[in-house]
């Protein structure tokens, strides 16, 4: 029950947002969707929210569970999502075959750059930056730049 969509105070929509699916999406005060940007959940269970101050433009966001971002991020066309979508084993066609899923958690203050992928089960920490193109499978800690495929600290994030 209730609304699937909750946008909190000054919501800026400068490009196109698409909701699609049965699950709570939240929007937090101040954020801005520039480029179109896609959230999707992918089930009644899932939950994306989306903390005050962040600026989404061109994200494309999957959720079976739980997507949670912090506040004052910046999302660029990155792929954000808590599911594998199919079965890795070779039964995949299969009702029975299990999907993957697992929680991702993006803290306050944290820059995902474009062509970055941030997959099921990662936690990044605050002010981390994701670099153009990375491919994020395991924890990214606070303060840490990371770059590639996969995804691997380059350094540290500076103080200005």
């Amino acid at each position: 029950g209730g609304a699937r969509l909750c946008v909190g105070r000054r919501f800026s929509l400068q490009g196109r947002l698409r909701v699609r699916g049965p699950g709570q999406v939240t929007l937090g005060d101040d954020v801005i969707v520039g480029a179109a940007t896609d959230i999707f959940t992918h089930s009644r269970e899932a939950r994306v929210a989306i903390g005050s101050g962040t600026f989404l433009n061109g994200t494309r966001f999957g959720a079976v569970c739980e997507v949670s971002v912090g506040r004052d991020c910046i999302l660029a066309d990155a792929r954000i999502t808590d599911t594998d979508f199919h079965a890795l084993s070779r039964d995949r066609q299969s009702k029975r075959a299990a999907i993957g899923t697992a929680p991702v958690r993006i803290d306050d203050n944290v820059w995902v750059a474009a062509g970055a992928a941030v997959l099921k089960g990662v936690n990044i920490g605050k002010n981390a930056v994701v670099a153009f193109g990375a491919v994020v499978t395991k924890d990214v800690p606070t303060d840490r730049i990371v770059a590639g495929n996969p995804a691997r600290e380059i350094g540290v994030v500076p103080e200005r």
